[in-house]
């Protein structure tokens, strides 16, 4: 394998956060995972959220572990998981549409037992909280060491 070029080798289609890359370090090949490579953890989800129930999640990417969303209040939800320190979450969220509502995504950090992510939903001209207008909405969480 050392005579190939790696712009010959098949370019991989997918790659989960487990798998193992091989990577040359000192003139030694050695092993490597995604993981390690990005130097943090995430969970990235597309979010619906319909009534006074919690977000549902179509997870696209998780190395976090398990994250249970939860229904806190209108435009309120919270994502728990645990084993991590607090003040190294970082939460990227967007807007959207929904009807005739512009709405507003706000993550941040809980910094209380059990830690996690808080979700606001809410109305861009009202500031009020709005149930019902995640659907498919995108969210990252990354956890830094």
């Amino acid at each position: 394998m050392a005579s190939v070029k790696i712009s010959q080798l098949p370019q991989a289609t997918s790659t989960n956060p487990s798998d193992e890359l091989p990577i040359v370090q000192g003139g030694v090949t050695k092993r490597i995972s995604k993981e390690d490579l990005l130097g943090y953890k995430v969970y990235t989800a597309l979010l619906t959220q319909t009534g006074l129930t919690a977000p549902s999640a179509i997870v696209l990417e998780n190395t976090i572990g398990t994250v249970t969303w939860a229904y806190e209040g209108l435009g309120q939800y919270s994502a728990t998981f645990f084993g991590y320190t607090p003040q190294k979450i970082v939460v990227f969220t967007g807007a959207g549409t929904a009807g005739s509502k512009t709405y507003v995504i706000q993550g941040y950090e809980n910094p209380f037992p059990p830690y996690g992510v808080w979700i606001d939903t809410s109305d861009s001209t009202t500031g009020l909280g709005l149930d019902n207008v995640l659907v498919d909405a995108p969210i990252e969480i990354r956890i830094y060491p």
